[in-house]
């Protein structure tokens, strides 16, 4: 089956809603890159490979000198602040890019996570979270497993538990239908902790 898919995308024209859904699923699992510290230098280590400049976070505050109300620009730079594990930065830009365009999904699930799942307490907003997680997933169709288990997990937060676990099976369901084997061993990973009325924390790029 997964070969005849291949062949299928190789000879057959990509239609709009294929490409569409995967720059969404490309930029809506950007955030969870970056919450360990073997994944943020796997990461680096590919930037160099590619010949990334070493300033371009800079390149991207520029940017915004010349145009502070782009929310790409701020939702870039809060995700360049995120590959450089600063977290309380990454926040701010993933907030100043939703204030400008509210309906992001990309921005709204990338905030979402780190408010649920920062290891840092004072960053953490479970309710808001939640708020953010459900208008994300609201607007991708409420069947992408990369938004529900942000949902998940921001309901975790929340002290919604049996809320959480019922998310997360669905999003393992859906995970696992598309063969994401890394995602499916998250969701199962975390639902123990949900099950046991414990939240999911990411260990952070530093840890």
């Amino acid at each position: 089956a997964i070969r005849e898919e291949v062949d299928r995308v190789r000879s057959a024209e990509v239609t709009e809603e294929e490409l569409k859904t995967a720059k969404d699923t490309a930029l809506n699992s950007l955030v969870f890159a970056f919450d360990t510290k073997s994944k943020t230098l796997s990461r680096m280590l590919t930037y160099e490979y590619y010949g990334y400049p070493r300033d371009f976070i800079q390149q991207y505050q520029a940017a915004l000198k010349i145009n502070p109300g782009s929310a790409r620009a701020h939702y870039n730079l809060g995700n360049a602040f995120l590959q450089k594990g600063n977290t309380s930065e990454a926040i701010a830009h993933f907030e100043k890019s939703l204030v400008i365009e509210p309906a992001q999904p990309p921005a709204q699930n990338n905030l979402a996570w780190l408010l649920s799942t920062c290891p840092e307490a004072t960053l953490r907003n479970g309710r808001r979270a939640v708020e953010l997680a459900q208008q994300a997933n609201a607007l991708t169709g409420g069947e992408n497993p990369l938004m529900l288990h942000t949902l998940a997990a921001s309901l975790a937060e929340a002290g919604r538990f049996p809320e959480a676990m019922e998310t997360a099976r669905h999003a393992l369901r859906l995970a696992e239908a598309q063969a994401n084997g890394g995602l499916a061993g998250a969701l199962q990973l975390e639902m123990k902790l949900y099950q046991a009325g414990k939240p999911f924390h990411s260990p952070g790029p530093g840890r």
